[in-house]
């Protein structure tokens, strides 16, 4: 039942991006995002080379070769990140975190 769900919500999710107008686009000189769960203390980065689209209102990026998909909203920099593992063995198959996100200070 969970498979079944998370990969219509996958699907879902790939279907909305394709008809929202999204591209394919290069890294290109962006802010790393420093991001932070929602109810936790736990952070993690999303630098410039890990982004793989954009569409009008999202930047979508990737980790893990496609394991690991965030969908960051430009206006509020929201973050939605869903890890699919089940095709590896590890015991926990999906999950999906939510956060906020800021731009990266830079260090001179």
């Amino acid at each position: 039942m969970f498979n079944l769900l998370h990969n219509r919500l996958l699907s879902l999710c790939c279907a909305s991006l394709l008809l929202g107008g999204c591209t394919m686009i290069p890294p290109r000189e962006a802010p790393t995002l420093r991001c932070q769960i929602d109810g936790s203390d736990d952070i993690f980065l999303f630098y410039p080379d890990m982004q793989t689209a954009e569409t009008e209102k999202y930047l979508i990026f990737q980790q893990l070769k496609g394991l690991v998909i965030a969908v960051v909203d430009k206006r509020s920099l929201r973050f939605n990140r869903l890890t699919s593992l089940n095709l590896t063995d590890s015991p926990y198959p999906a999950t999906l975190l939510s956060g906020q996100c800021q731009p990266q200070r830079q260090t001179p």
